[in-house]
């Protein structure tokens, strides 16, 4: 039988991932939010019609908190930080602390 994720942990590791968009000066406040178009994508990670860190900041991030917050069922799976080392190939130096916040809040959910 799967584990599920501690949701206080998870909620943490959300906070981690947003801090380290906001060091990078990548979290943006309403007024930047994307088109409401660019949430109607079929790409995953909406990576055709907002920036990854976009996708974090107002699609992951806030869908997940209401998950936590309401009580919903969590993934089973998660795996978002090789997304992030794709996405961030080549700037390591910059990205690697929120590569590294990812693959722990991928690890979270990653259990048996």
């Amino acid at each position: 039988m799967k584990k599920t994720p501690d949701r206080e942990s998870v909620l943490m590791s959300l906070k981690e991932v947003e801090g380290e968009l906001r060091a990078l000066g990548l979290w943006a406040d309403e007024s930047a939010r994307p088109d409401e178009k660019a949430f109607l994508s079929t790409i995953p990670f909406c990576l055709d019609t907002m920036g990854f860190h976009e996708w974090l900041q107002f699609i992951f991030i806030p869908k997940m908190t209401e998950l936590l917050n309401n009580g919903g069922s969590l993934p089973d799976n998660v795996l978002i930080h090789t997304v992030a080392e794709e996405v961030y190939r080549g700037k390591w130096n910059r990205f690697k602390k929120l590569i590294f916040s990812l693959r722990k809040l991928d690890g979270l959910f990653n259990i048996q």
